[in-house]
Formats: structure tokens, sequence, C-alpha cells
């Protein structure tokens, strides 16, 4: 058995940055496609460097777009700083670009490039977080009014344009900081996740080392120590044979040479024969692994604890119930399939016996619907059903599905961790609707004040209100389809009534604002999921924009632009739907590798700890004693009296601590091997089921044991912890009488009454 490869960090924060670094290099494109589709009319005359540098500037985040899918963390928010810095400090190198106005400022149009902040601020939020990205925002909103101030370039076009270009970019800083913050979230919750899982699969491993363990003391240990304490010459070959072979699995499991029955489903599978074989010797049982699973090297690595004795327990149960209903004389089969990729496990008990209508049989004598239908119902992930009928047969389904990755690091993550990402998602969102209905409130004042039909641009300021409002903001999740369809007619509508109410050659670029309006409406109904309704409503907005100039409806030629920036919003908003999802499920994927991989080396690294500290205790006990027994191999050889006794010593010890669960416990080991050695049959037993009793009862129990067993002299001793439905805590059977030990927490001196316990 080989360990697994450690699995790679999940790194959600990495693949958000360079997704982000992508999306301004396709922002930053645009940009440049817009500038060539837009010629300036009034522009200033700039040096040479100067337009070098704002060139440079624009061009920058597309290389860093480039290089992003192949750069670490640490580089891309040190190239996105630069890119956000560079960009401030062209913009602020305004001024001595054209000498500090020495003759007064000129007049003139501020570069449209300057103007640009949505790829600016994504750079910003990847460099150094929201606060960066607010700042960076503010300073540009700054040099931008100072520019334009000092250029004396405040026009309504100008006014339009800026406020679309801020909104947008508030847009960007609360959605990128929103990601951002959330996979820093998921990598933190990942690894809680994998720790979790780790662990539990280390509490699997030790159970099933235990399990194995057992089966060697039981299997070949105690039967070989039983057969030396008779120390009989007819026997001892066979001791002797045996004590070799029980040397060589120890040794094997001392050096960490396990087979592949480490394997949680192989173990489950052992255990499962087992039982199948101690409730009928010649039912038939099969294993039908999940062979086309990309997992089946891991072979259902790891299976929660309570749901592989839930489903072993009520395995037992149905076929006692076979056998006990339909005979030995009808066949059984038990099927066993597994799917490692899914953690699925199915037991299928079967048998062609006289079967029974299960209708017929009253609920409350139904044995089965306690002891095995209840029992694997209510196990997380456990589903059973029983069919049968008269002359049919009978057949008994047991399910178990664990918890799939994505299930485990929704259950494992941190609640107030993530409920903090959502609140300051929330609030980032709350502020920015806000202060987009009231941008969308200026531009049309700013639109009524300019325009030849100035209540028009009230009537489309109320349309776009409505869309927002209709698409909602205070839940996030994907809207109905009825929804995002209303929303869709209502941008449509809000179009075309200035197509059907406008007259010929009454609008200017600034009438158009209701355009970037409702295309931010539709950028985030694809960002919540509706990336076709979304496209759609971009279509009508482009086609009724074509048909209203197509008429005449502008008085310039400011179609171009006012087509083209919200046809861009849209598909970047689709693009980044896109790209989002893309990159959700590639992480839950990832997540959900990384789970497995890390329970498989769990399990694989417990498995063996457990086994190598199992054997080496084994050995310290019994290595000398299993030296001696394969002696007795040789011609004549024979133990003498004080070594059979210890060798039934010892069987008794290790008897002890596999029957007598909390009772294996000092003073009282001590004291039954003492026994043993004066010739006593001891036997311990705990028959108590949960945590009925203290730790302090349970002292008390083991004392009391002890000193009855130190007072004894011959026969035989059996020492039990009762099941809580009994009149005491303990009793102790000697010669035929039992003494109770009455009371939790109860002093060891309690007077105890003589009664014979069964």
């Amino acid at each position: 058995m080989t360990l697994s490869p450690r699995p790679a960090p999940l790194d959600s924060e990495l693949r958000v940055m360079r997704l982000l670094s992508v999306g301004a290099a396709v922002e930053a494109a645009v940009t440049v496609v817009d500038l060539l589709l837009v010629e300036q009319t009034d522009t200033l005359p700039l040096p040479t460097w100067y337009a070098i540098a704002a060139v440079a500037v624009s061009i920058f985040p597309i290389v860093v777009g480039v290089v992003a899918p192949a750069s670490s963390a640490r580089t891309l928010r040190r190239l996105n700083g630069v890119s956000a810095v560079s960009h401030v400090l062209v913009l602020a190198a305004l001024w001595p670009a054209l000498g500090f106005f020495p003759a007064g400022a000129p007049g003139g149009q501020l570069p449209w490039m300057l103007s640009v902040t949505g790829l600016v601020v994504i750079a910003a939020v990847i460099a150094w977080g929201q606060v960066g990205g607010w700042l960076t925002l503010a300073a540009l909103i700054l040099l931008m009014l100072g520019g334009r101030l000092v250029l004396r370039d405040i026009t309504p076009t100008t006014n339009a344009n800026d406020h679309h270009t801020v909104i947008t970019a508030m847009l960007i800083v609360v959605l990128c900081s929103a990601l951002l913050g959330a996979s820093r979230t998921l990598d933190v919750s990942a690894e809680a996740t994998a720790s979790a899982a780790s662990n539990r699969a280390r509490e699997s491993a030790r159970r099933a080392a235990l399990v194995r363990t057992q089966a060697l003391v039981h299997d070949e240990i105690l039967a070989t120590l039983v057969f030396a304490a008779q120390n009989s010459a007819k026997l001892n070959p066979a001791v002797a044979q045996g004590a070799a072979r029980i040397r060589s699995l120890l040794n094997d499991l001392a050096e960490g040479r396990v087979d592949e029955g480490a394997c949680a489903a192989r173990q489950f599978a052992a255990e499962a024969t087992r039982i199948t074989a101690d409730a009928d010797g010649v039912a038939t049982f099969r294993w039908l692994p999940d062979t086309t699973s990309v997992a089946s090297d891991a072979c259902v690595a790891f299976i929660e604890p309570d749901a592989a004795s839930t489903l072993l327990g009520a395995l037992r149960q149905a076929l006692v119930n076979s056998v006990g209903h339909a005979g030995t004389a009808s066949s059984r089969t038990v099927t066993l399939t597994t799917d490692a990729d899914e953690l699925w496990l199915r037991l299928v008990i079967a048998d062609d016996g006289c079967g029974f209508d299960t209708s017929a049989v009253p609920g409350g004598r139904m044995g089965i619907s306690a002891s095995i239908l209840a029992r694997v119902e209510a196990l997380p992930g456990g589903s059973a059903r029983v069919e049968s009928r008269p002359g049919a047969g009978t057949l008994v389904a047991l399910e178990w599905r664990g918890r799939a990755a994505t299930t485990t690091a929704q259950e494992e993550r941190d609640p107030a961790q993530w409920e903090t990402t959502r609140r300051s998602f929330r609030r980032g969102v709350t502020v920015s609707v806000a202060v987009f209905l009231l941008v969308q409130f200026a531009l049309a004042v700013n639109a009524a004040e300019n325009s030849a039909t100035p209540w028009l641009s009230l009537l489309t300021l109320a349309g776009v209100w409505l869309a927002v409002f209709t698409l909602g903001w205070r839940s996030f999740g994907r809207p109905s389809m009825m929804r995002s369809a209303v929303t869709v007619a209502i941008v449509a509508a809000t179009a075309a009534l200035m197509l059907l109410l406008a007259g010929r050659g009454s609008m200017d670029y600034w009438d158009s604002w209701y355009l970037m309006g409702c295309a931010l409406v539709l950028f985030a109904l694809a960002l919540r999921g509706r990336l076709p309704m979304a496209l759609l409503g971009a279509a009508a907005l482009a086609i009724i924009t074509a048909l209203g100039a197509a008429h005449g409806l502008y008085a310039s030629a400011d179609v171009a632009i006012s087509l083209a920036r919200p046809v861009a919003i849209v598909a970047i908003g689709g693009a980044f739907a896109v790209a989002i999802a893309r990159l959700h499920s590639k992480v839950l994927a990832l997540q959900a590798q990384s789970l497995r991989l890390v329970q498989q080396e769990a399990y694989e690294s417990a498995t063996r700890v457990e086994l190598r500290d199992g054997a080496a205790r084994l050995e310290a006990q019994l290595g000398p004693m299993l030296a001696r027994l394969e002696e007795l191999g040789e011609p004549g050889a024979s133990l003498m009296p004080t070594e059979a006794v210890e060798c039934a010593a010892l069987e008794g010890t290790l008897r002890d601590r596999y029957r007598g669960g909390r009772l294996a416990a000092e003073p009282l080991v001590t004291a039954a091997t003492s026994a043993r050695r004066r010739g006593i049959d001891v036997v311990l037993l705990d028959d108590a089921t949960g945590d009925e009793l203290s730790s302090a009862e349970l002292t008390a129990v083991v004392e009391w044991m002890a000193a009855r067993l130190d007072r004894a002299q011959a026969g035989s001793v059996v020492g039990r912890i009762l099941p809580a439905d009994r009149d005491g805590v303990a009793s102790v059977v000697s010669d035929g009488s039992a003494t109770l030990f009455r009371g939790r927490g109860a002093p060891a001196n309690l007077p105890v009454v003589p009664r014979f316990e069964a």
C-alpha cells in the first residue's frame, strides 16, 4: 500500500485574482476599441512623452491579464498595484504635461482614456483590498474633477460620462471585494474541512486497525495460548506453528508491511464477509467495487465509523431474521456495492425463502422495523427498505451515502466567518444601489436641463428605477424566470419610450444616459445567473437604439458610443458570470478531490501507526512467550507447568481486553492476572452500553472487583458491568453465588446483597 500524493493547496483567492486580472484586461481592450470608435473633437496638445505614457497605461492591464494565469498571488498584487498607481500618476501629471497652464487654463477635453476607472479599481482591489479600491476611486474622482475644472471641460456629455464610469467603478469595487473575501473565507474553510475530514479518517482508521488487531488476537493468538496452556504433546507442534505464524504477522505489522486490506472498503467487506459466514456458512457474499470510478484506487478509503458499525449491525440482524424465518434450507446472497467517488455503500441481503406480506405485519411487533430499518434510517445518509411477498423470498436493501466534499465544506465552514463576508457584501451592494439610484436621478436632471424633451428623462428615470426594484437586491440568489422576464421587459420598454416619444433630431449623447442605467441592471441580472435573459435585454437595447438612429432620433453621431458601452457592460457581466460559475465548479471539484486525498492519506498513515503500535504492544506482552512456544516444534519439547499457567493467564488477559471493555483497567487487570496464575478461571464482561457509568463510578467498580478477585482462592470468577435495566451497577459471580454492587456513585465498601445474577 502506497501513500497517496499530498493534495495541492486549494488557493481559491489566487484563482479569483487571476480571474479579475483577466477581467481588467478585457475591459482595457474594450476601452481601446471604444477609443478607436469615438473621436474627440477638442483635444489638447499633449507632449509626446505624456501621450506615450497614457497609451502605456491603457495597454499595461492587457499585459497583466495575459501573464495572470501563470502568475503567483504576490506577483499579481505587485503588477496590479503598478497598473493602478501608474494610471493615477498619469492623471495627476496632466498639469505638469501642460506646463502648469502658464498662460491660463487652456480649454479642451480630458483625454478619454484617463476617465476610465473600472479597470483601475479592479487592479487596486487586487493589490490592496476593498479599502485600497475605495481610496483609489476617491483619488480618481478628485483628479478627474480637478482636471475638468481647470480645462473647463464641464459639459452635459462629460457629466453623463463621469457619472457612468464612477457608478460602474463602485459596483466593480463591491463585486471584486466580495469575490476576494469569499475566496479567502473558502480557503480558510477548506483548511478546516480538510482538518476535520482528516480527523474523522484517522478515527475510522483507528477503529479499523483495532478490528484487525482483535481479529489477529481472536483468530490466532487466543487459540494458540489455549492449546499451549494444555501442554499436550499432540498439540505442541500445532502450537509451535501458530506461534511462528503469529510472530511473522506481528513483524509485518511492526515494520509497516500492511496489505491492501487497510482500505476502508476492504475492511468493511472483510467484516461483512465474516458476519455472513457466521450467520450462514453456505451463504454467498459478493463485493462489486465501482471499477469505473476515477477514485477506484481509493476504494472508498474513508467510511464514517458510525455508518460502518450501523450497517454491519443491520446486516447481522437481517441475516439472523432470514435464517430464522426462511430456514436453513433456503439460499442467501449478500451483495456489497461501493462507489469511491460518491462515498456510497449498498448492502443487499436476499433469500429465496417463503417470504411474507409486509403490509399484514403489525408495526408494533415487526422487529425488522426497529432492528434494521429504524437504525439505518436514523444514520445520516442512511436508507433502508424491505421487499417481500409470500412465496417470493425477501430482499433487504441497506444504503449509506457519505457526505460529499462540497457538503462537508459547507458543514465544516465557520458560520460566523461566512456571515461576516455576507454582511460586508450586503452592505456594499446596498450602498452601491442607493448611490446608483441617486446617480441615475442626477443624470436624468442633467439631461432634462439640456434636452428638448425634458419630461422624457423623468419618464426613463422611472423606468430604470422600476427595473432595479423589480430585480431586487435584498436577496442575491438567482431570480425567478418570471422576475427576470419582467425586468427585461421593463428595460426594453424604457428604451422603446425614447424611440416612440422623442422627436427627430431631439437627442444628444447625454440623453442616452438611460442606456447605461439599463445596462447595469442587465449586468446584475447576468451576475445573478440569468445570462440568457440579460443578453436578450442587451439585444433589445441595441436593436431599439439602432432603430432610433435609423429614424434620425439622434442629432449627432454619438450612437456608436451610446451603444458600445452598454453592450460592453452586459458582455463583461456575462463573461464574469460564466467565469465565476466555472471557477465555482472547478473549485468544488478540486476541493472534493483534495478531501478524498486528505482522507485517504490520513486513513493510510493512521492505519500504519495504529497497527504498528498494536503490534508493538502485543510483541512486548507476548514476544518471549511466543519465542518459547516456537521451540515446542522440536521433538520431545514441552512447557514447564508454570509456563502453561502463564499461557492461560496471558490468554485471559487478552480476552479481558477485548471482551471486558472498560473493566480492562488497573488494578483489576493485575488482580485478574494474579488470580489466573493461582489457577482461577476469570471472565470479565462489559455488558453496559453508552455512558451509564461516570468516571468515578467506573473507578469504584474496578477497585471493588479487584478486591474481590484478590480474596478468591479457587474455582471461577465472573466480573460483569450490568446493563442499564438491572438493579445494580456491577456483579461478581463466584462459586454459583453473586455479589451485587448497587448504586451509582456509591463507595466501594457499600454493603452487598447475595444474589445470583444470570
